[in-house]
Parts: structure tokens; sequence; C-alpha cells
């Protein structure tokens, strides 16, 4: 019998099948590895607008730390369905009335359903110099 060089018809089926069975599984996997990577993007644009308020809060109350910070704004708040929302607090000392020992601000972004909370607390630059 004389055998030609070549692959035969089963070869060939079961090289398409392993194929087919390979590009199935990454067809697969596509979704999720999209869906993860629009996660990625969402918590970098809610960390990068957190730093930047942060930033703005510190610079703020580095010049004068009793300054109100109601006029900083969070960067890109209300876009790309980011939502953020702030509160303040502060530590009033004990001993004597009216000083601020320290103050916290508490940043809540939400986007896309998902809420990151992040804290800031500044302690008074003030204290213990004479």
């Amino acid at each position: 019998m004389n055998r030609t060089p070549g692959f035969t018809i089963v070869e060939l089926l079961v090289a398409i099948a392993i194929l087919g069975i390979v590009l199935m599984s990454i067809g697969a996997i596509l979704p999720g590895v999209a869906k993860l990577n629009q996660n990625s993007r969402q918590d970098q644009t809610v960390v990068l607008a957190g730093r930047a308020y942060f930033e703005q809060v510190r610079a703020e109350l580095k010049n004068n730390f009793n300054s109100s910070i109601s006029g900083v704004t969070v960067p890109g708040n209300n876009q790309n369905g980011l939502s953020c929302t702030t509160q303040e607090s502060e530590r009033l000392s004990t001993v004597t009335a009216g000083v601020k020992l320290s103050r916290t601000v508490t940043l809540r972004c939400t986007v896309s359903g998902r809420a990151t909370t992040f804290t800031l607390t500044i302690a008074n630059p003030d204290l213990g110099k004479s």
C-alpha cells in the first residue's frame, strides 16, 4: 500500500475538535475578563478622585487648620457614574475649651452600585508649638 504524506481525515477532525474546545474556553473567559477590567477602571477612578480630594483638604488645613473645607470639591464627582459625599468631624480638647485636636474627613464614593469609603484624620499642627 502506498502512503502519501499528509494528515488523515480522522487526524484533521481531532485537531478541529481540540481547536474548537480551546476557542470555546477562551470565549467563556472573555466576558469575565472584560468585567474585571471595567471594575478595575472604576476602582481607579474612585481612588484618583479620593486622592485628589484629600490633597486639596490637606493643603487647605495646612494653611489654616480651623478653616472650612466645604468649598473643597471632589474632582469628577457626578461624572461617569461617580457619586461622592463627604462628612467631617472634629475632636475637641477636654482641657482647653474650643481647641480642635484633630479633624476627620470621610469620603464615600459610589460607582455602579459599589461603594468605597476613605477616611483622613489630621492632627492640629499648632499643638505642641511654643
